[in-house]
């Protein structure tokens, strides 16, 4: 996948972005973070923020301030980008210039991984990718919690089977077959299909997904943000 965003870089910015890429190379600490839905990567994004005492960005940020300069909302931005996809890779292209150049101490992206790769070939130091999965069943339970409590989470976990569920979609299919969670029904078709596009997208741009290339895989599954936090931050000292 790092050669596939290179040479889509390539392809539609010209060989004077790469260039550009290197001339601003930082050697300040940064930690790439990708992941699915609800593995409580931007929670940890930001305590790791913290803790290394500089600002955490992501790719919704860019995304969002692009949108303000445009005087569009996040939906017309996002139907101009379907439309024309280059727009995609420009702003990853500025997603990666703001990592390269040490602007943020962490940094929230599903391309992460391959973009760690690609910047460190470019002459970036002190970057390493770390990459967050959780089980379907306990990213279902963390949509549930979120949006109706924890109360409402132990009760559908106790009556609930989500041992067979495969995929995130499948899981959460489960829980709002439920009568108190049947309201969230639209929400949760969005929230499954926001996940399936995002990762369309990058397989139509770039040919694979982030996490194939990420230094360090952490399961939140069964950890707080904290012990997360502490996992994430320990790869700055090994990767």
């Amino acid at each position: 996948m790092t050669r596939g965003i290179e040479e889509r870089f390539l392809r539609e910015l010209g060989p004077e972005a790469l260039l550009d890429l290197q001339r601003v190379a930082s050697s300040r600490p940064c930690i790439l973070l990708s992941g699915g839905q609800l593995t409580g990567k931007s929670t940890v994004a930001r305590h790791a923020g913290e803790a290394l005492h500089g600002p955490a960005g992501s790719s919704g940020s860019v995304f969002r301030h692009r949108a303000e300069q445009m005087g569009l909302d996040i939906e017309e931005l996002a139907a101009q980008h379907i439309a024309e996809p280059k727009l995609d890779v420009l702003l990853d292209y500025a997603a990666a210039r703001t990592i390269m150049a040490g602007e943020v101490a962490v940094f929230e992206c599903r391309l992460a991984g391959a973009l760690g790769d690609l910047l460190r070939r470019l002459g970036r130091t002190a970057l390493v990718s770390v990459h967050l999965v959780c089980q379907p069943a306990e990213a279902a339970l963390r949509f549930i919690e979120r949006r109706l409590g924890r109360d409402a989470r132990d009760s559908l976990e106790k009556r609930v089977a989500l041992a067979g569920s495969e995929t995130f979609g499948e899981a959460l299919g489960v829980l709002i077959r439920e009568p108190e969670a049947a309201h969230l029904c639209k929400e949760a078709r969005v929230a499954v299909e926001r996940d399936e596009r995002d990762r369309s997208r990058l397989a139509k741009l770039y040919g694979a997904f982030a996490w194939d290339l990420a230094d360090r895989t952490i399961d939140t599954t069964h950890l707080a943000p904290e012990a997360v936090t502490i996992a994430v931050l320990a790869v700055t000292h090994t990767g």
